[in-house]
């Protein structure tokens, strides 16, 4: 599908007639970005009715209506990576899209290739919701580890990862997502760059890494782990455990004030 995709977005080129000498869609024979390279979009899905990926084929059509006709604005390769259930589904759907300065093609990727080719992307896009509202999509987490900024569908406790405006865009329609994405790729692909979308990058790049996180956080409670009561250590472990499962803040830290309820009723504290 990456092939057919970039053959369709390669023709797609005023009076081109495909890649010759070396070129690909997005660098020239030696390897250089091309000043017409399409702005690459990245999207990660299971495939399950948890996500409603039609959100993100009606922003795209939109968005392919509003940019049809502006010769300034760069086309656009949306590749979906992923497996599951609704795959198929989807995929039919998206052959009968007519689209004219986009598109939109499904992979899947060894593991080691997909921190490549969200490094190499201009925007991410998130289409998970929680219907406990309390986990945190590990896509984005992997997005932000990339350096690469986002737009995510709007949930409760989202913004304990992305936030709006800073490291990334919230949204809650396919309307909202395509102005965003108007916004943040316009001359995304040029030597300028799109100065919104850089800001984000900047957001991205201050992203708390594991390291601090850990010092700020477990280390100390953990260290030195001789000094701290077993039950304290229980529930730092706990804690960090659920987190790391990509359970919310909130949420671990709720489960972690119940352990400790039990914990004082069984031995009578006060």
């Amino acid at each position: 599908q990456l092939a057919s995709a970039c053959r369709a977005l390669d023709l797609q080129r005023s009076g081109a007639s495909g890649s010759q000498n070396g070129d690909t869609l997005f660098t020239d024979a030696e390897g250089n970005l091309r000043p017409d390279r399409p702005a690459l979009v990245v999207s990660s899905t299971s495939w399950t009715e948890d996500e409603d990926f039609g959100l993100l084929l009606r922003a795209i059509e939109q968005l392919d209506g509003r940019i049809r006709d502006d010769g300034s604005f760069p086309r656009i390769l949306f590749v979906v990576t992923g497996k599951g259930p609704q795959k198929q589904m989807y995929e039919e759907k998206m052959s009968k899209m007519t689209l004219h300065k986009t598109h939109v093609c499904t992979m899947w990727l060894e593991p080691q290739d997909y921190p490549l080719l969200l490094g190499s992307a201009d925007l991410g896009v998130c289409l998970h919701t929680s219907t406990s509202g309390l986990d945190l999509p590990m896509k984005v987490v992997d997005m932000f580890g990339c350096g690469l900024p986002v737009c995510a569908v709007e949930f409760d406790c989202l913004h304990e990862l992305v936030r709006n405006r800073e490291n990334g865009m919230v949204f809650s329609s396919s309307d909202e997502l395509a102005d965003q994405m108007i916004d943040l790729l316009r001359g995304a692909t040029t030597k300028g760059g799109n100065a919104k979308l850089q800001q984000l990058r900047q957001g991205v790049a201050g992203f708390e890494r594991w390291q601090p996180n850990w010092q700020r956080n477990a280390a100390t409670i953990f260290c030195p782990v001789a000094a701290r009561p077993a039950w304290m250590v229980a529930c730092a472990k706990l804690f960090v455990v659920l987190l790391t499962l990509s359970v919310s803040f909130v949420a671990a830290r709720a489960v972690v004030r119940v352990v400790l309820t039990l914990l004082a009723h069984g031995r009578g504290w006060q």
